[in-house]
Parts: structure tokens; sequence; C-alpha cells
């Protein structure tokens, strides 16, 4: 009988020891199945990393070639974002003199985005698919008040121009670039450390990687699961008055909001430490969340519109 109870015990044992390893393997998985030819081990290369400007390349692992080039600036009120592949096609391009009006190509579609002050006295944005022959013009009148003629968007329909955006996100996303995007802005927070509350710069790439990361498709499955970049914590270790968010395995004045961990930044329950230094709520990222997570508005693609503590949904 001995015998027999020490090989249950031993058996036990095994299985337990697999049950612990399949789960930390499913936790180093990727959230879904990896975009083909996509490794989370590609390289890396920073070029310029200030507050104010992040400017880098990132290369996939293996030999196909594949890479993206980005760019983030930040100055006063000017703001200036670039993606581009290695080859140098641009696949986003955003640039808002005053930080008013904005200007973005997004997979070969232009848009105007359009601050103005509605009927009720609220700050409200419109969008407007620009014809190609309009661009340059439009972007020399960007940092004069009132410079653009309206008259070029009164027959634009904004429904049409709207869907056009959502269709141009879509492609980016399909793309290999944009999973590659994705693992670059995840290895600059995670494995670099770089805070996006802390670099301004930093902190437009990371919400651009964070909408397309959210994405359904192929793109969602480019972050591992285990993206967090600071340890788990367990509910016996959380000092008073911090509360233990279940959610997000994180010791917090506020806890992420229900399955869906509306609040926190990343992607659905996978916390991206690196975009407001912690794992818990952020009124920003839920602001992001309901305004992105679920629709694509034009305030999606004026990424400098977001820190922490705030984000605009117009």
């Amino acid at each position: 009988m001995g015998c027999i109870r020490r090989a249950v015990g031993a058996f036990a044992f095994l299985l337990l020891n697999f049950a612990a390893a399949h789960q930390q393997a499913q936790e180093d998985v990727f959230v879904d199945k990896p975009i083909k030819g996509v490794n989370r081990e590609g390289h890396l290369r920073i070029i310029t990393l200030e507050p104010g400007k992040v400017e880098g390349e990132y290369s996939a692992a293996g030999d196909d070639g594949s890479g993206i080039y980005f760019l983030s600036e930040v100055k006063d009120d000017s703001r200036f974002i670039l993606i581009t592949t290695s080859q140098g096609e641009q696949l986003y391009r955003a640039v808002s003199p005053r930080n008013k009006d904005t200007l973005v190509s997004l997979m070969g579609n232009d848009f105007l985005l359009k601050n103005y002050e509605s009927a009720e006295g609220r700050t409200a944005l419109q969008g407007f698919l620009v014809p190609a022959a309009e661009v340059a013009a439009i972007e020399e009148t960007l940092d004069e008040p009132d410079g653009i003629d309206q008259r070029l968007f009164s027959a634009n329909d904004e429904t049409y121009s709207l869907s056009v955006m959502q269709s141009s996100f879509a492609t980016l996303r399909r793309r290999v670039e944009g999973a590659l995007f994705v693992h670059a802005t995840v290895k600059l927070g995670r494995d670099i450390g770089v805070i996006g509350s802390e670099y301004p710069a930093a902190m437009s790439l990371y919400v651009m990687a964070m909408r397309l990361a959210k994405e359904e498709g192929a793109a969602r499955g480019a972050i591992p699961s285990r993206a967090r970049s600071i340890p788990k914590v367990h509910a016996q270790s959380c000092p008073s008055p911090k509360l233990y968010c279940s959610n997000s395995d994180a010791c917090c004045d506020k806890c992420p909001i229900g399955s869906g961990c509306l609040g926190l930044c990343g992607t659905y329950c996978s916390c991206w430490s690196w975009a407001c230094g912690d794992c818990c709520y952020h009124q920003g990222c839920y602001d992001h969340d309901l305004c992105c997570k679920v629709k694509l508005t034009w305030s999606c693609l004026s990424m400098w519109k977001f820190t922490c503590d705030s984000y605009s949904c117009k």
C-alpha cells in the first residue's frame, strides 16, 4: 500500500508541475496567434531618446528584411509623428504646428482634423478626407488661424471620410509593419524603461500602438499577455489604504473596472505599465477605452490629445 501511495503522490506531483508549467506557458504566449514572420525578439535601435523626441528603427527577426522607422516630436505647441517601412514607404504621418488642426496621412489617404467650437460652446473635432491636390497647400496654412479654406470641404461627407479613415487604419493593422510597430513600442517601454508620462514623445507612440493592438484581427496577436514591466503582487502585500486589484494584480488607489479592465493602460487586461507607470486605473486610459476600444473616432487619429489624467473623445 505504501508503494501505491508513493506512486500516486509522485503522479499528483507531476500533474501539479505540468499544470503550473502549462499556466506559465499560457501566460507567455501571444494573446492570439502571432502574425507569420513577426517575432518579438526583433532588434530595436534607438537613434534619439529625449522627452520631446523619440526616434528609432525596429527590424524583425529573420532574413525577410521587414522593418520600420519611427519618429515622434513634441515641442511647445507643435506635434509630429512619422512611421515608415525600412524601405521608406510612409505608413502614418501626423503634423500639428499649433496643436490645433492636424493633417494626417494614413496608408495613402490624407485627412484634416479640425477643432471648432460648437453652438453650445464646446470644443469639437471634425475630420475630412483631403483631395491629394490640396495636401501641400493645406499643410502650409496649418499654423495660420483660419488659414484653411473651408469651402474645400463643403461637399465632403464626414461620414464617408470617417469610413475611409477606419478602412485605412484596418489596412495598417493587417500589415506586418503594423505589428512590428507594436513590438517596437513594447520594447521601448518594457525593456528600455521609457515611461510615457515622463516622455511625451513616447506617449504618442504608445497610444498609437495601443489602438493597433486593441483592434480585432492580426495585430492583436502581436502582444504577449504578460507585457508588464513591473512584478505582480498578492492581496496580502498591499499596504493600507491601497486596494488589491485582482484584474491587474496591482496595489492601487483605484482599480481598473470590470473584467474588461477599463481604465487600465494596455491591451484589454494586459498592463502596459510603461504608459503611466503602473497597472492601476487612469482616467485618460478609461476615456481612451471608451473612445477607441469600441469604435474608431477622429480623436483616435490625434495621438497627442492623450494624458494619463484625461483624453478628449470628440
